[in-house]
């Protein structure tokens, strides 16, 4: 046998193999695991991209616009609802009482300038200090109406009727209380 032999033996060629394959091994492994890691860190960064994006673009919630009816004349508004749909007024008391009536009974004798003449329907006063003479009578409504800056705002309602039938007469009772509810305590005054 030879000594000095030059080459690979079987033993060596196979140990040379297996050393290769466990680097081989090796590197896919953590090739594996860092390509696992990168989609992870995609997905996590997808995810919170689209949950930032989502609260871009849904929209902000809505703030409800309040609508008004408003009496110029008197400098007041209150919140309009839809119980009160057709409800218009006319001024009467040398500008100081606003009447109020439904679009329906325009022309009769339920309108707003109607009852206003007869006191039938719901009316809102403006007042000053002055207005209320010192008897315990006018004293009493003063502290019933609502006080908004320099004026006082009283709310009357008759309870007789516009018209003998029963009908009219049940629509305008519930628009007397619809128009009561809506006031009393919210008149505010137009900016």
């Amino acid at each position: 046998m030879k000594l000095n032999q030059k080459g690979f033996s079987g033993v060596e060629a196979l140990l040379i193999v297996v050393i290769v394959a466990i680097i081989g091994g090796v590197g896919y492994y953590v090739y594996q695991s860092q390509q696992e890691t990168k989609k992870s860190q995609d997905n996590a960064n997808k995810s919170s991209q689209e949950i930032e994006a989502e609260k871009k673009t849904e929209p902000a919630p809505a703030v409800a616009k309040k609508d008004y009816f408003e009496i110029k004349e008197l400098g007041v508004k209150f919140e309009k609802t839809e119980k009160l749909k057709g409800l218009y007024y006319f001024i009467g008391n040398e500008g100081k009482t606003a009447y109020f009536s439904l679009d329906e009974f325009k022309g009769t004798s339920c309108a707003a300038d109607k009852t206003a003449q007869s006191s039938n329907q719901i009316s809102v006063t403006r007042s000053v200090e002055s207005d209320y003479a010192p008897n315990p009578g006018t004293q009493a409504l003063k502290q019933e109406a609502q006080k908004l800056g320099n004026f006082y705002y009283q709310i009357d309602g008759a309870q007789s009727y516009c018209s003998e039938d029963k009908a009219i007469q049940a629509k305008t009772t519930k628009m007397i209380q619809d128009v009561r509810e809506a006031i009393k305590g919210k008149l505010e005054l137009i900016q």
